[in-house]
């Protein structure tokens, strides 16, 4: 009767998921390449009302996950009748529902096995010409040691068959399975190239369903947070959702029924009252699912108010932006590089205020470099609020394979949106020139004035003449006239060895920048070369120098100044000492001195903090903190000083043998003291509680009396 009961609770439940009317029967219909076959051995369940909760919290779960995806459910004591297949967003999958609640209820006949239940299913997919995404899975509760099938060679034959299909076999086996039967299962699922899973709470079920969501490319989940209930207790949870989130579906796994759950938005209303349109919520035996659709951007807060047993809080988010990066193919080592992605909204390219989007570099040595890139028209972008981001990077060293992580981020939430590419970094042609005439150019006069030589990383590259482009400019007068022979054709004209001639028009002195331009690695490349500067000024004459005059000169006679007379040095004794040095010793010791005093005049911190199991956590008067902290403050303890998660912002102020604890944060209050939040200040003392992450804390005056053993 109680089966009976969850049934229907289950059913009425998932009706709100959008399931809502029944279909007498369930007729047959061509299947996707995604078909699942679901095998249930009822007659290891029915016997055990935990093993009862726990299918039917995993049929909730399973459709959940698999939604929309055409299902096929036999029973392993009589797989000739199948039920399905059918998808699980009709219309009139309720009525399936009760047509397999029945099944599950119903008594049980000999089993066929499964190695005979599998061949079943290999003749039913292919009858149904299923894909090769196709997949089946087998839950078993079974605990005989005796089952024929807990031997691998008896189904080795019919799982060659499924391997040839490509259909791998995953298995899923409940708490109480004899542990032989479970080793056979899982060398099922690793030679078939399935997965085994082992179905307890609240592990197993998180497990299941983040491989599943993998599986599916639908996401993983991210914890929230995980606590022990105890009666009475309730448990606050923090949930940060950014802007542009799509849906948001909350999971709670959990050993035993909790009485109640409470989500309110950031303007503090309940989903309930304010959000009921855009939400959803489903109860099963051990698992909450609670979807919204569309939330409001910001901190939720999440109230969990249960009797006993561990829960287990998971979310797993989707957003209507998603990250592109644009191909720019393969990308010259030894240039700045300039990356370009843009960010779409249903498909449409947009500008995300307030956001800021990132790019991670790995090279192929697994060095990360992390840039910002912006829509402002500058630092590579080329227009302003165009929808495409960018940022030039410096010029890359090494050839191989770049990783690119693109990470759009809002600031105060955790919630990021991530997409991964990659490029191709490479050696691209260039020119490298060698000189041989720069200066003394006679004007009219046609002399060579460097080689130069078209290479890949020093490697002959043979190209056109017509892909390099001379730049020619002057000073003064006419600039002249260059040419660039090739020595050798190599076929087509192409060459990768040139002389560079120069014809100088007048005196004057010349610039000249050669560019290589051409298709290169599937994208148009550019090379300039370093300005070389050529004089076509002739030498001016040196005139000759004029003879010196010789000259007699008369040579003075040398007067011989007075003898210096002496006089006596001042006298410096080590007596007395420099008025300076006394001045600053004064002082420095009159700061050490108020500093003493001060110090001595503040109590030491004292108390201790116990946790919910009564052991100490926090020894106040022991504890360890910096020279700097026990000599500036003394009596006031900073949060982040006890280690506590939870009491980061958070003072013990000691004053005379009064303790008093204060918070900075702003709001909403986080630590609540006697069940009260903690807004200022507030005073505290023995046997007071304080209530911070799910947690529970009691500070006292005096140590816990020690329990003989």
């Amino acid at each position: 009767m109680r089966f009976i009961l969850l049934s229907v609770l289950f059913m009425v439940g998932f009706a709100l998921w959008g399931v809502t009317s029944a279909v007498p029967a369930v007729q047959a219909q061509t299947p996707s390449d995604r078909l699942t076959v679901l095998i249930i051995d009822r007659a290891s369940i029915q016997g055990s009302q935990e093993n009862i909760d726990l299918i039917n919290s995993f049929l909730g779960l399973f459709f959940k996950l698999k939604e929309g995806q055409p299902f096929v459910f036999i029973q392993l004591d009589d797989p000739t009748i199948p039920l399905g297949p059918v998808e699980t967003d009709r219309e009139d999958f309720s009525g399936v529902r009760a047509q397999l609640d029945e099944a599950l209820l119903a008594t049980s006949t000999p089993s066929v096995g499964l190695a005979g239940t599998l061949a079943e299913v290999y003749n039913l997919l292919n009858g149904l010409s299923a894909g090769a995404e196709s997949v089946i899975y087998f839950v078993t509760a079974s605990d005989s040691g005796t089952n024929p099938d807990a031997r691998f060679d008896r189904l080795e034959p019919i799982l060659n068959l499924h391997i040839e299909a490509g259909w791998p076999v995953f298995t899923v086996v409940l708490p109480g399975t004899n542990p032989g039967f479970g080793r056979v299962l899982q060398d099922v699922s690793d030679k078939t190239g399935g997965e085994s899973y082992f179905l307890d709470t609240p592990d197993g079920f998180r497990d299941f369903t983040d491989r599943t969501l993998r599986l599916e490319s639908k996401g993983s989940l991210t914890e929230v947070d995980s606590a022990v209930l105890d009666p009475d207790t309730v448990i606050e949870i923090s949930l940060n959702i950014a802007p542009g989130t799509d849906k948001t579906t909350l999971m709670f796994f959990k050993d035993n029924e909790v009485t109640d759950f409470r989500l309110k938005n950031p303007y503090g209303f309940e989903a309930s009252t304010g959000d009921r349109t855009s939400s959803s919520f489903v109860e099963l035996p051990h698992l909450v699912m609670w979807e919204l659709v569309g939330p409001m951007a910001g901190k939720w807060q999440i109230e969990v108010r249960g009797n006993q047993g561990q829960i287990s809080v998971w979310v797993i988010s989707t957003n209507k932006y998603t990250l592109g990066l644009q191909d720019f193919g393969a990308v010259p080592v030894g240039e700045p590089t300039t990356i370009t992605a843009f960010i779409t909204e249903d498909g449409t390219r947009t500008t995300v205020e307030s956001a800021r989007l990132s790019v991670k570099v790995t090279a192929p040595d697994g060095l990360s470099i992390i840039h910002e890139l912006n829509d402002d028209g500058v630092d590579g972008d080329a227009v302003a609020q165009d929808s495409h981001y960018a940022v030039t990077i410096p010029p890359l060293t090494a050839e191989g394979e770049y990783r690119v992580d693109l990470e759009l981020s809002w600031p105060g939430f955790e919630h990021t949106i991530n997409a991964r590419g990659s490029f191709q970094a490479q050696t691209f042609p260039a020119l490298s020139v060698t000189l041989e005439r720069t200066e003394l150019l006679i004007p009219g006069d046609r002399a060579k004035i460097a080689t130069v030589f078209a290479n890949v990383n020093g490697q002959p590259f043979s190209v056109l003449v017509e892909d390099i482009t001379l730049e020619l400019a002057a000073n003064t007068g006419e600039a002249g006239n260059l040419e660039l022979v090739p020595q050798s054709v190599i076929t087509q004209g192409r060459a990768f060895m040139y002389d560079l001639f120069y014809t100088p028009g007048a005196e004057a002195f010349t610039t000249v920048i050669m560019r290589l331009n051409l298709e290169y690695a599937g994208r148009q490349h550019s090379f300039a070369t370093d300005t070389l500067i050529l004089s076509s000024y002739l030498p001016t004459p040196v005139p000759a120098p004029l003879p010196t005059p010789f000259l007699l000169t008369a040579v003075p006679v040398p007067t011989q100044a007075p003898l210096p007379i002496p006089v006596p040095a001042p006298v410096i004794t080590d007596d007395e000492p420099p008025i300076i040095l006394i001045v600053v010793l004064a002082v420095v010791g009159g700061i050490i001195v108020i500093l003493v005093i001060f110090r001595l005049s503040r109590p030491t911190p004292h108390g201790f903090l116990y946790n919910d199991q009564g052991e100490v956590v926090v020894d106040f008067a022991g504890l360890v903190r910096s020279p700097m902290s026990n000599l500036i403050s003394r009596n006031v303890v900073r949060g982040v000083e006890v280690g506590i998660p939870g009491l980061e912002g958070v003072t013990f102020t000691f004053r005379g043998s009064g303790v008093f604890m204060s918070s900075m944060q702003v709001a909403p209050a986080t630590v609540r003291v006697n069940n009260q939040p903690l807004i200022e200040e507030r005073a505290i003392d023995d046997s007071t509680w304080i209530g911070t992450s799910g947690r529970l804390y009691k500070f006292s005056t005096k140590p816990a009396p020690r329990t003989e053993d």
